[in-house]
């Protein structure tokens, strides 16, 4: 028979007894019952290298975590631990009576972090401090305005109020002196008694009765009547002077004149066409110029505002130059918008989405509370305020800054 490398028997068993003596970790060990021959050991080298490189291609370097491990097939002498609560590199070891993990590493300081972040704390305590103390101080300076503007007032006051004493004591008859005089002048007109004149006018004077007897017998006769009547034509269907100052007089009542006028009561439109407008002022830009006016009650006389269309591009506006206030008011009582010369305001305030309006009115969804929402802000505000200035460290300032931010 020939023999070759695959059937070529190995020497001893010495060798071989050292290889499984030498493997059991990651090389499984061979089975000397069964490897006589160099095609064994060479079967068992090539199982070994793949074995080999399976385990440096699964192994890592260094286990990562806050607990250590505790699989027994992971717990092997020489495997590293990186611990991330104390941020300590252990290693396994076994002295043949006990194993434990033993530290690698010393633990890493945070004092310079802590410097940068206590000095960037204390200068941003000090800016905050600095802005509050501006606030504080524009607080005063409104307090200073408002003392002025209210000592302002005050004056005025007390100079009406001696102008009113003034004409208290002025040479003036009162209402009920004048009611007395007036009550005492009507009892006396009653109590004249003027005997009545005889009405004559239902008779005629002789001079009356004379002309007339003259006039009638100028009249002509009643044949003559008859010649006349009978040659005067139809006039049933002509138009009577009559008629004609009726429709003239009509036309002030019911009708406005061409070039415009003055209206004593009010309009009732009922419009025919939907799609048409009631009052139309488009014909041109000059033509819905202050397409409107109207007159303020206000404390002095004589003030107008204005709406319709400017001399600016695209620009319609109410216009006005006093106190004027353009609001909404809800059943009479409610102001729930208003704009002044000094801006608008309002009441509430919401932002979000319009939907379709419903029986109810209108429909807001996403809905966002201004006035709400800006209260949070400030109660955050002020409690972040508290919390860096009554913080001692970094854990307690990110306490308080989490607990001021929580509802915002």
């Amino acid at each position: 028979m020939l023999q070759t490398t695959a059937t070529l028997p190995l020497a001893n068993t010495g060798p071989r007894s050292a290889l499984d003596r030498a493997s059991g970790y990651v090389i499984t060990p061979p089975n000397l019952f069964n490897f006589n021959t160099q095609q064994d050991f060479n079967w068992w080298s090539f199982s070994a290298l793949l074995e080999l490189e399976e385990e440096i291609v699964n192994k890592s370097d260094v286990i990562i975590s806050d607990t250590p491990p505790t699989d027994p097939d992971v717990l092997k002498p020489g495997i590293l631990w990186y611990d991330t609560e104390s941020l300590d590199l252990s290693i396994y070891y076994a002295d043949g009576d006990s194993a434990q993990w033993v530290p690698v590493s010393t633990p890493y300081t945070y004092d310079e972090d802590l410097d940068v972040i206590r000095r960037d704390l204390s200068n941003e305590t000090r800016q905050r401090e600095t802005s509050v103390q501006g606030i504080y101080q524009a607080l005063n300076n409104l307090d200073i305005a408002s003392n002025g503007t209210v000592q302002t007032i005050q004056s005025t006051i007390a100079t009406a109020q001696q102008k009113i004493s003034g004409l208290e004591t002025a040479n003036y008859i009162t209402k009920t002196e004048a009611d007395a005089d007036h009550a005492a002048l009507a009892q006396q007109i009653a109590a004249i008694v003027i005997p009545p004149t005889p009405d004559l006018s239902p008779y005629a004077t002789t001079s009356a009765v004379s002309a007339l007897t003259t006039k009638v017998n100028a009249l002509p006769t009643q044949t003559e009547l008859s010649d006349v009547a009978n040659s005067i034509p139809d006039v049933d269907s002509f138009v009577r002077q009559y008629d004609i100052d009726q429709a003239i007089a009509g036309i002030t009542v019911d009708y406005l004149p061409r070039n415009g006028g003055t209206v004593n009561g009010s309009f009732i439109v009922n419009k025919t066409d939907y799609n048409a407008p009631a009052m139309d002022f488009s014909s041109s830009p000059a033509s819905s110029n202050q397409a409107f006016k109207f007159q303020t009650l206000g404390s002095t006389p004589n003030n107008f505002n204005t709406y319709g269309t400017t001399n600016n591009l695209w620009e319609q506006a109410w216009q006005f130059a006093s106190d004027e206030d353009f609001c909404w008011i809800y059943n009479d009582t409610n102001k729930v918008f208003s704009i002044t010369k000094d801006g608008p305001a309002c009441s509430q305030l919401y932002i979000g989405d319009f939907g379709t309006n419903n029986n109810n009115g209108r429909v807001i969804t996403n809905r966002i509370d201004v006035r709400d929402r800006l209260t949070a802000y400030q109660s955050a505000f002020e409690q972040v305020r508290q919390a860096v200035s009554s913080s001692t460290d970094f854990d307690s300032l990110k306490a308080g800054l989490l607990t001021a931010l929580a509802n915002v």
